[in-house]
């Protein structure tokens, strides 16, 4: 242990309750308890310390097992909150490699696989033990071998104060002397074998390894000098049992909703490190044509997909249900929109012929397909599929309701229209789709993904979503302009920052417990605090990936000299084409400054998914572009926009701010040990 002025005082707090657990009046406490807690009677009553069980996992998302995306951001971009999970103030994906811990001695570990679930924690010391999980974040020269045997502790009804000094110093560094004493009012002791025998006889065959591995870990805790692996080899059962009482079928990757308004899925193939991955929907735009029938989805950042129906072909109906029809697709089209650095955008497209049809409506789920045409293949099992999706979301949202508390409703409006169909047109685009996407662009198989993103988007206005979803929604729609917000010659964005959202959400892993489908398996109670915590920042590959690109554009200014009559435009565009760079299909610049005013215009919405540093390598660049500008003002005839017509004025001046982002970028990467 370090011999900071902070780890001193807590081994001081930590001799303090070794005194107070030894000794003095709580001392009597534990005396006079001493033969009542190790009955039949009270064993077979007390609840256990953590409850939380499969049964709790309510809110999970079957839809969703094919939403699959591969570009996730660290969750380490987004702030600490006052419980030191992550404070959501931004959407997108994002993923995080967390510390976890046993929940259940006595069951087996996970194994490759494996699906987990979201649940609430609960239990009489579900609170007691997300503290330490939550302590543990700022606390990382303890080691995690020490937390998890402090929770198994808390598990076994451990004595603290008969447990090794070390573990008391665990206990002392994550916990108030309150908790500690809480634990120790409501701990054992050492069980005789014959009460063990009849406690054991009254129990399921379920509990009964539970039981019986909690009580020996109490003695190891106590009474033996043991290693942690001799602890761990009774708490973490290996191999890889039979569903036990109350399994269900949990296939891996599979994503849960948090009442919070964002989704949430785990994975691990061991119970002390675990992959979190949330997605925070962001907000889309759904167009419809005349005949209500989806034509186009799009957000934010301009990315798009666009449908073609074919109405040369009759739509089909289902017998004995008018809510639904089905409709062919003519064409599908991918709109995908790249930013390089604050000037340039590139545009990509990718497109598909006469392949698919959607179902447009809310099915009643009483009708029955009867010999569709070919060109409608598997509409059968489409419509047994809306059906089960209706019935997935209606028990979501009533489920919802029941964790918070509230009365869940029944989904209805446009919202509830919107989800309805963007359910069938995410099954339609899956199936259209299916083996196209092998040999293109990674980009395809991302954007293939938005509209389960926008479903889940709809989910969230239906189920109560997340203040960062309506804000970032509101503030688009507002602006008309895709985010772009407006300033003053006065106030400028890189000095001022557009406002964070209002009481944003906090993500704290350990507030909840992955439940494994199968309930011999442990449950895992994740924390915020790396796997890792030697892992370099995770932001570092992609700004290198920025850097280089930077680099690229500087050295196309550099290399290419204006050519005898050209003007700043006409050069501007050459270098574009040497680049590569295909701005004719659309695109905004993601920051850009007003050769009049002088004034730094950011798109916002570009930077919500990115690293600070982005947005402000992008703002030295644009200031030295507002430096030129303002001097151009004062002392060249026309200003700004006069002067920048000439190509070798042009030619200095993105040089100029080119080399200012890549200099704020090399300080960042020098301050974050990027290589």
């Amino acid at each position: 242990m370090q011999a900071t002025k902070r780890n001193g005082v807590l081994i001081v707090a930590s001799a303090a309750l070794v005194m107070i657990l030894s000794g003095g009046c709580f001392a009597g406490l534990l005396d006079s308890l001493g033969d009542k807690i190790p009955s039949v009677g009270n064993f077979m009553q007390e609840k256990p310390a953590i409850s939380t069980s499969l049964k709790n996992a309510v809110t999970e998302v079957p839809f969703l097992d094919d939403f699959n995306p591969t570009v996730f951001a660290p969750m380490t971009r987004l702030p600490r909150g006052p419980n030191n999970g992550f404070v959501i103030e931004r959407p997108g994906l994002f993923e995080f490699n967390a510390q976890s811990y046993c929940l259940h001695a006595g069951t087996y570990g996970p194994t490759k696989g494996d699906g987990y679930l979201y649940a609430p924690l609960a239990g009489p010391r579900a609170d007691v033990i997300r503290r330490i999980a939550q302590q543990s974040v700022v606390h990382p020269e303890i080691e995690q071998n020490d937390i998890q045997t402090l929770i198994w502790a808390i598990l076994a009804r451990t004595k603290i104060s008969e447990m090794s000094p070390k573990i008391q110093t665990t206990a002392a560094q994550l916990l108030s002397e309150k908790d500690v004493l809480s634990l120790e009012g409501g701990a054992l002791g050492v069980v005789s074998d014959a009460v063990m025998e009849k406690v054991m006889d009254k129990m399921s065959d379920a509990m009964r390894p539970v039981f019986e591995a909690e009580s020996r870990l109490r003695s190891m805790l106590t009474t033996t000098n043991s290693s942690f692996e001799e602890l761990e080899h009774v708490a973490v059962l290996v191999g890889d049992p039979k569903p036990g009482e109350g399994s269900r079928d949990v296939p891996g990757g599979r994503w849960s909703y948090h009442p919070d308004g964002y989704f949430v899925r785990y994975d691990s193939s061991g119970y002390s490190e675990t992959l979190i991955q949330m997605y925070v929907p962001e907000a889309f735009k759904v167009e419809r044509d005349s005949k209500n029938r989806i034509s186009a989805i799009s957000d934010a950042l301009g990315n798009r997909i666009e449908t073609e129906y074919d109405d040369q072909i009759e739509p089909v109906a289902v017998s004995g249900d008018s809510g639904a029809r089905a409709y062919a697709f003519r064409s599908i089209r991918f709109v995908n929109v790249r930013y390089i650095g604050p000037d340039f955008t590139q545009t990509k497209e990718s497109k598909w012929e006469n392949a698919g049809w959607t179902f447009v409506g809310i099915p009643s789920g009483k009708g029955k397909v009867q010999s569709p045409p070919e060109r409608f293949a598997g509409m059968a099992d489409r419509y047994s599929g809306a059906k089960a999706l209706s019935s997935q979301v209606g028990d979501l949202l009533k489920n919802v309701g029941k964790l918070r508390g509230t009365k869940g409703e029944k989904a209805s409006g446009p919202a509830n229209d919107d989800l309805v169909d963007l359910g069938h047109y995410a099954a339609a685009l899956k199936c259209a789709l299916a083996g196209s996407l092998e040999g293109k662009d990674p980009w395809v198989a991302e954007q293939s993904f938005m509209a389960q993103k926008a479903w889940q988007s709809r989910l969230c206005d239906l189920a109560g979503g997340s203040m960062t979803t309506a804000q970032i929604g509101t503030r688009v729609a507002s602006t008309g302009l895709m985010g772009i917000m407006v300033y003053g010659a006065d106030d400028g964005p890189c000095d001022n920052p557009p406002p964070k959202p209002e009481n944003p959400k906090e993500f704290d892993p350990s507030g909840s417990a992955a439940m494994p489908g199968n309930t011999g398996k442990q449950r895992l109670l994740p924390s915020g605090a790396p796997a890792d915590p030697n892992q370099p920042n995770p932001d570092c590959k992609p700004m290198s990936n920025r850097m280089n690109e930077l680099q690229k554009i500087y050295d196309a200014f550099k290399n290419n000299q204006p050519n005898q009559g050209e003007d700043g435009d006409q050069y501007y565009t050459r270098i574009k084409h040497v680049l590569g760079y295909d701005e004719s299909k659309g695109g905004v610049s993601p920051m850009g400054t007003d050769p009049n005013s002088c004034t730094i215009i950011p798109n916002e919405s570009l930077y919500a998914n990115e690293p600070a540093i982005s947005r402000a390598s992008d703002c030295a660049h644009e200031k030295s572009h507002q430096a030129r500008c303002r001097w151009a003002r004062d002392n060249a005839t026309g200003g700004y926009p006069s002067w920048m017509m000439d190509a070798n004025n042009y030619r200095k001046d993105e040089m100029a701010a080119y080399q200012a982002g890549m200099d704020a970028l090399k300080d960042w990467q020098a301050q974050n040990g990027c290589q």
